[in-house]
């Protein structure tokens, strides 16, 4: 399954892209074969300004539909 991560704004280290994309493969392999992608939106809503409020964006595409989940937190 394809597993993406974009960001803006926002440093991820490789250690935390890694955990994410084994979590995401953990989580949607249970749709097996009809898991075709993912992709993590991840932006800071804040800038510079201190703040740690983050857009996240979960696309999730199967063999017959798309699903999209957002939510924002720190």
């Amino acid at each position: 399954m394809r597993v993406l991560i974009q960001t803006q704004g926002l440093n991820l280290s490789r250690e935390d892209q890694n955990h994410i994309r084994q979590r995401l493969r953990q989580t949607l392999s249970r749709f097996g074969e009809k898991a075709i992608g993912v992709t993590l939106y991840l932006r800071d809503t804040k800038g510079p300004r201190g703040s740690e409020d983050t857009d996240c964006q979960l696309v999730v595409d199967l063999e017959d539909t798309t699903a999209v989940v957002r939510d924002r937190g720190h």
